[in-house]
């Protein structure tokens, strides 16, 4: 097992545990909307980008996206290198 391989196992143990702590902080929907899909409006005006929980959204968004490159970048290197 190289240095490089090392270096990505843990960064994606991090980006695991910065995931479910962000996805266990988000609340939940609640109610029927929850089994609707239906999503309520907690974003008004000027600070709708500014709440906790759409940072905690983005959070989980970008996060979710670099697990999936390292996971692909780590299989592509042991593959074919």
């Amino acid at each position: 097992m190289g240095a490089f391989e090392i270096v990505v196992g843990v960064l994606l143990i991090l980006i695991a545990i910065g995931l479910t702590i962000a996805i266990l902080m988000q609340e939940g929907k609640g109610g029927m909307g929850a089994l609707t899909g239906q999503e309520q409006n907690e974003n008004f005006g000027r600070n709708a980008g500014k709440t906790l929980s759409t940072t905690l959204k983005n959070v989980t968004k970008i996060g979710t996206i670099a697990f999936m490159v390292l996971l692909i970048l780590l299989n592509v290197v042991v593959v074919y290198f």
